[in-house]
């Protein structure tokens, strides 16, 4: 699945689609670890990573520094990775659910987002454009020398 164009630069929209990844791990993954379909350190890790994407979008969406979050980039692509063929599986199932369509594009959109900034990085294409954003925010705030 590819980022939906509509939601690059849209902050509000992929924090809430990180929001609800993490609202929907917290929901259902104590019940896949009850029935055995999850092992209760992977649905840490989920819940770990889902916690750190959320936290790192909220501070995006709010123009805030990013703080330091437990789950790393690589680690975040990869469940990202997982979480976006999952989302494909459900809108195969409910092509209709325009609900689930807009989600999965969302968490494609994230995925997008959580890319390598550039070929041989390991920080995200995320952090490298809320850092520049932030720059230029603080360049518009400073007062122009006389010229």
């Amino acid at each position: 699945m590819t980022p939906a164009a509509s939601y690059i630069g849209d902050w509000p929209t992929l924090r809430a689609a990180a929001e609800r990844l993490r609202d929907d791990r917290a929901r259902t993954d104590p019940d896949f670890v009850k029935s055995g379909k999850l092992a209760p350190a992977d649905a840490d890790a989920r819940a770990r990573v889902a916690t750190s994407l959320a936290t790192i979008w909220a501070a995006v969406d709010e123009h805030r520094e990013v703080p330091d979050v437990p789950a790393g980039d690589a680690e975040i692509r990869a469940d990202l990775k997982s979480a976006v063929a999952a989302a494909q599986r459900l809108v195969a199932a409910r092509p209709d659910d325009r609900s689930v369509a807009r989600y999965a594009a969302g968490l494609a959109t994230l995925a997008h987002y959580h890319r390598p900034w550039r070929d041989g990085a390991h920080t995200a294409l995320i952090r490298f454009l809320h850092s520049c954003n932030q720059q230029a925010r603080a360049a518009q705030t400073l007062p122009r020398a006389a010229a």
